[in-house]
């Protein structure tokens, strides 16, 4: 809930009708002030505050002074003793909802993928704040924030191999073969390079990291492919359980980055004077050759 509220606001969200001010008939005032708090959060966000402190403290003041109570007495409302879930308990009645349930977990999950939107909205966020929505119009006070991210995932997760499989299942023969280098370039690109795997948690920053990944993905295998064209002689790491007529990814990239570590003076960051050790060329090769395989 926001912190900021302006008087219009408050009004407008947080007076309390005589049937509410009813419902309080007969509670100490700790006890008035709580379930009053509760009931406006309620009807206003759609679910009950998880903590005492998410509860602005300009709306206390101005649901106490509707009591003519101590904004203070607040303070005394016990938040995890049995009157608060006799509360919620009250207040559930009052409105007409009721506590989700394991088979509201099904229903929420499918009606999250039969919605004809989610062919191109795929941000889970997004459907998080939908579920939230949506419960409420059933009269069903929603899930945990945990459970909600949880039901929401796995209903995206099972759109999309839903998704994948009525796709796979329409194509040809030959368009399903062709559809391994797709994969395996997906594949290589993630492995090696980070893809799906970054670190940002903003949507924009993923949109505009992974085509860059991808761009250097392809900038690599062009490359690589110039490097092998004018050097056919390039060794490929070979495994006695897994001979390599074509270089993989793994190669092109080991070629690219000792292309580069060569294109003198591009790597030299070494301060001028400085103590040297000779090591035998062909110990340094081998160096650079692994190190040129490492992720």
């Amino acid at each position: 809930m926001k912190r900021e509220w302006d008087i219009e606001d408050l009004i407008e969200y947080f007076t309390l009708s005589k049937p509410e001010r009813d419902l309080l008939h007969g509670k100490i005032e700790a006890h008035q002030l709580g379930l009053a708090v509760l009931l406006k959060g309620f009807q206003y966000e759609g679910i009950f505050f998880k903590l005492k402190r998410d509860i602005p403290g300009v709306v206390v003041e101005f649901v106490a002074q509707q009591l003519a109570i101590e904004a203070e007495t607040f303070r005394h409302y016990d938040w995890s003793g049995r009157t608060i879930k006799h509360h919620r308990a009250v207040i559930r009645k009052y409105l007409g909802f009721r506590e989700a349930q394991a088979a509201d977990r099904v229903r929420l999950a499918r009606w999250l993928i039969e919605q004809p939107t989610l062919r191109y909205e795929h941000n889970q966020g997004h459907w998080v704040n939908q579920a939230y929505e949506h419960l409420p119009e059933l009269r069903i006070e929603p899930f945990s924030a945990d459970k909600m991210e949880r039901i929401v995932r796995s209903a995206l997760n099972t759109y999309q191999n839903q998704m994948c499989q009525t796709i796979q299942a329409r194509l040809s023969e030959t368009t399903f073969v062709q559809r391994w280098q797709l994969e395996v370039t997906f594949e290589a690109a993630r492995r090696h390079l980070g893809l799906e795997t970054q670190r940002q948690w903003s949507d924009k920053a993923i949109a505009r990291t992974t085509p860059l990944l991808l761009g250097l993905f392809s900038w690599v295998t062009l490359v690589a492919h110039d490097l092998f064209a004018a050097h056919p002689a390039l060794a490929l790491r070979q495994a006695a359980w897994y001979p390599k007529p074509l270089p993989t990814f793994s190669d092109a990239l080991a070629w690219v980055r000792l292309y580069v570590w060569q294109a003198v003076p591009t790597f030299q960051t070494s301060r001028q004077n400085t103590d040297t050790v000779e090591i035998p060329k062909a110990l340094f090769d081998t160096l650079i050759s692994t190190l040129s395989y490492a992720a």
